[in-house]
């Protein structure tokens, strides 16, 4: 028998091939086609915008956190406010001490163990240093960045100190 008289019926001929070749890449195309339109609103809603990129960055906001920053702040504000009525009203007290106790004696204790050699004093009443006219040297600033030295007046009950001085 010849190649030519086999029957090759079941066999596709090449124009059979070519069409079912066709059909199968179209069928494959369009099938790609609709997965990737299907995918296109997932793809945009994946797509990394400067928006998502920066909402990623932000901390997530937590309610009992701010809540608690919040009482913090207040805490701290109330906070400042009663140290700064404490130091006035001790100011006041410091003001308005005689120096002077329940006997009517001076309640001015000297104090010599100072660099510069000058007497000061504390009341045993208030608690207040009294001191004399002196240098200081207060906080660094550009110009000054060891601190600017400045001339503090005498306190006012400084004279009582120097009285017990000369007494002593």
């Amino acid at each position: 028998m010849a190649p030519e008289d086999i029957n090759r019926s079941s066999a596709l001929s090449p124009e059979m091939l070519g069409m079912i070749n066709t059909m199968t890449s179209t069928a494959v195309s369009e099938a790609v086609k609709a997965v990737f339109a299907g995918l296109v609103p997932v793809l945009q809603d994946m797509a990394l915008t400067p928006e998502k990129i920066q909402a990623l960055k932000a901390p997530p906001i937590d309610p009992a956190a701010i809540a608690k920053a919040k009482r913090e702040e207040r805490e701290n504000l109330k906070s400042k406010a009663d140290e700064e009525a404490a130091r006035r009203a001790e100011r006041a007290r410091k003001d308005a001490c005689p120096h002077i106790d329940k006997n009517g004696r001076p309640a001015i204790c000297l104090a010599h163990n100072q660099p510069d050699h000058q007497p000061r004093g504390i009341c045993v009443v208030c608690g207040d240093w009294i001191t004399p006219r002196e240098w200081r040297i207060g906080p660094p600033d550009e110009q000054h960045p060891n601190g600017k030295p400045y001339l503090v007046e005498p306190h006012p009950a400084y004279k009582i100190v120097m009285q017990l001085e000369s007494m002593s």
